[in-house]
């Protein structure tokens, strides 16, 4: 009886974590996103394509990261939502915590070592955000929400830039 027990509490408490897995897309590389419009391109096909699979009625975040050590936390507490975050170089930080009743957020973070943090908690009723931070180094923080959460668009060029946008 004492064995049976150690092996229930050994198995027992381990935690699981998973992600669904649903298919091979083609690798971006740093050379396939050179202007605005290529990156900007690629996010709108990446948002059509995503709107039109018939899994991402409702919630839905989607991720791609290529290059080595980047991290991406999204916290979404919505009715409808689609959080889009694409990462292409290394050591790039994307930490998304929202809640409002309709999301659309689309993140490219192309380079090494941007840092993006959206944060706005407070129940706002859109919110969209279209970022593109194109260079190293780069920071942008936004936090709040008010009618400039409802549209807003940051296009970060350069190496070293930081942009903060707080609307209460």
């Amino acid at each position: 009886m004492k064995w049976y027990l150690i092996l229930v509490l050994f198995f027992s408490s381990f935690l699981a974590v998973a992600q669904t897995y649903k298919e091979d897309k083609k690798v971006v590389n740093s050379n396939s996103l050179e202007t605005s419009n290529e990156q900007l391109n690629f996010i709108s096909n990446n948002q059509a394509n995503a709107s039109n699979n018939p899994v991402t009625r409702g919630n839905s975040v989607f991720i791609e990261q290529a290059g080595f050590g980047n991290q991406a936390s999204v916290t979404a507490a919505s009715d409808n939502s689609e959080i889009n975050l694409f990462q292409s170089g290394n050591f790039n930080q994307s930490f998304i915590k929202l809640n409002a009743t309709s999301i659309r957020e689309n993140v490219l973070q192309r380079g090494n070592s941007n840092l993006f943090i959206d944060y706005s908690v407070h129940g706002a009723r859109t919110h969209n955000v279209d970022l593109i931070q194109d260079g190293s180094y780069n920071t942008v923080i936004s936090a709040g929400r008010n009618s400039i959460s409802e549209r807003l668009q940051i296009n970060q060029t350069g190496n070293g830039a930081a942009a903060f946008v707080i609307h209460f």
